[in-house]
């Protein structure tokens, strides 16, 4: 099947059952280097469901910075567009890689977009049972930080970010080729170990920070962000953090106090 005929990026595709089921999210606005990367992951892991979405080739409106989705719920937000379907392949999903060109030393405006819509997630974690990898494409460098901060962002999601590829485009030689492809194949078997183990991470600090703080806030200020308020009233704690040293607590619950006295 020919490129152009590939249907990985109509939405409403039917995945397969039987099968992990991957989804690769694009976040370049070409069919080039990142693309192709992940194609090369479909290609040599066969026995995974996998599907390619190119966040340009969908209806993804850009965020108007109206606040609603996280003061009222997503539900309120005022574009209507391809978002909840994304969503909803996401939830199916059992691992997720998040990828994305490096552009002035940074990921795509179409990543930032995607992470701007789903920013309500930051405030009420959803992805705890979702593996995910990391990738990144460069002509020389800044691929490790656009990775980084993907990870740091879709850990406050909740995601389990396991691996990272960080993919270099600059000679063509075979060995950048070869060197970009042990790194992508490494990181994918990592995704794939983890996914089969269901092992989780152990709670980030910014992720135990986060939830806290809008914990915090949603209880002080409950009519100011309703969501967050009935999201969080009924935790007592993270998720998975019942095993958390005890001074590792202490200075988590300082920090919290801290920041919410610099907003109060």
């Amino acid at each position: 099947m020919n490129q152009k005929s590939r249907p990985e990026n109509q939405i409403n595709k039917n995945n397969k059952t039987d099968q992990i089921k991957i989804l690769a999210i694009n976040g370049s606005p070409l069919r080039k280097n990142t693309y192709s990367a992940l194609r090369k992951i479909e290609d040599n892991f066969p026995d995974i469901d996998f599907e390619i979405i190119g966040l340009n080739e969908i209806n993804l409106k850009q965020c108007r910075g109206c606040y609603q989705c996280i003061r009222l719920g997503h539900q309120h937000c005022p574009n209507i567009d391809d978002r909840d379907i994304l969503i909803e392949k996401m939830n199916i999903a059992d691992g997720i890689i998040f990828s994305s060109p490096v552009y002035v030393n940074f990921i795509s405006s179409l990543m930032k977009g995607f992470m701007e819509r789903l920013a309500f997630y930051s405030h009420r974690p959803h992805f705890f049972d979702k593996y995910a990898m990391v990738l990144s494409t460069c002509g020389m460098f800044g691929a490790d930080k656009a990775n980084k901060y993907m990870e740091g962002i879709f850990t406050t999601f909740g995601c389990n970010v396991v691996s990272s590829a960080e993919l270099t485009f600059s000679t063509e030689s075979k060995e950048e080729k070869e060197k970009n492809w042990k790194n992508t194949k490494n990181a994918v078997s990592v995704l794939l170990s983890r996914i089969g183990s269901g092992k989780k991470n152990k709670p980030s600090t910014r992720q135990l920070i986060n939830f806290h703080i809008f914990k915090e806030v949603s209880t002080i200020y409950p009519d100011q962000f309703t969501a967050d308020y009935n999201f969080h009233k009924d935790l007592s704690d993270f998720y998975y953090d019942a095993e958390i040293n005890p001074i590792k607590k202490i200075l988590i619950q300082r920090s919290v106090k801290s920041m919410i006295n610099k907003i109060r």
